[in-house]
């Protein structure tokens, strides 16, 4: 070799050697990721971020924190004629109309797969957003625990929501046997089958421990009839509506919202309800639907349903 090529030779490796110490020896560098954490807001609760995760089964939205709190009120209003009240029995029936007469037909028993009121106001819808919206300030899980009762063969209340982690405690006012079995979606949620004895108001404890995307289906074994449903989320921007049909969601993020407004006859009445809050404002609407959305799909969980032909 002519000492020519070994010079040319030496070069290029030199060359070589110092493009690699430059790129880091030939190694990967793998770019800094930084996630968000929740950070705690005043009051002990939690504001979240973008990305963030407040509780189990429920992140944070993708937008810019908004820049202060308002309410979003209203009522769920039926257009058009109702539907008749039917009723599971009529106070007085014997064990020919209902079981368990002398508990279940103590006082009317009202079917409330549709409640209306006198103007149209229509009781347990669930409107609620499905995730936690950007700058909310989620309140601690309560430690008190709620109460889920039964009196006269009735699941009170009949549309509830609840926080994940929080305890339920299954409770019960009749002097009959009852059960109380959940069809929860989410698997991280337990179904559960308990019976409660009689009278029992010591009660039995359950708790949800995952966010659930729609309410979920309670019932009774031994009353068929007995329904309820239960909707677990991992924040508070959620309402069930009362007799009158009328509801109240506090401390939303100022902004605009898509909510879901859920009854059990249709199920989804609307998936992107589009709200827009206002700062320290009440942002008041009335949610009128016609008569026709409220027609029972036909997936809904099969009861078992006497109606009454006493007056």
């Amino acid at each position: 070799m002519t000492k020519r090529s070994l010079m040319l030779g030496g070069l290029a490796a030199g060359f070589v050697a110092a493009t690699l110490i430059g790129c880091g020896g030939g190694a990967s560098q793998k770019p800094t990721v930084t996630a968000k954490s929740s950070k705690k807001a005043e009051g002990g609760g939690d504001t979240a971020e973008a990305g963030a995760t407040t509780e189990k089964g429920d992140g944070g939205a993708k937008a810019p924190a908004p820049g202060g709190f308002g309410s979003f009120t209203g009522r769920v209003v039926l257009k058009g004629t109702a539907p008749e009240q039917k009723w599971i029995a009529k106070k007085g029936a014997g064990d020919d109309v209902v079981k368990d007469s002398a508990v279940c037909a103590a006082e009317d028993l009202p079917d409330e797969k549709l409640v209306v009121g006198a103007d149209g106001g229509v009781a347990n819808v669930f409107i609620y957003l499905q995730k936690v919206p950007a700058g909310a300030k989620v309140p601690p899980v309560p430690t008190e625990p709620a109460v889920f009762d039964q009196k006269f063969c009735r699941f009170l209340p009949h549309a509830s929501t609840y926080r994940v982690g929080q305890t339920i405690n299954i409770i019960s006012d009749d002097n009959v046997t009852h059960n109380t079995h959940t069809n929860p979606n989410n698997p991280d949620n337990e179904a559960i089958s308990k019976s409660i004895a009689p009278n029992d108001r010591t009660g039995i404890p359950m708790v949800y421990n995952g966010a659930e995307k729609e309410p979920l289906f309670v019932k009774c074994d031994i009353h068929g009839f007995m329904a309820a449903w239960h909707l677990p989320l991992a924040h508070t921007f959620v309402a069930v509506t009362d007799k009158d049909g009328k509801f109240e969601i506090k401390d939303v993020p100022s902004g605009t919202h898509e909510f879901i407004v859920w009854h059990e006859a249709p199920k989804y009445i609307e998936r992107k309800l589009k709200i827009t809050i206002e700062a320290d404002k009440a942002t008041e609407k009335e949610l009128s639907y016609d008569a026709s959305k409220f027609a029972v799909n036909n997936d809904h969980p099969v009861r078992t349903v006497i109606i009454s032909s006493r007056d």
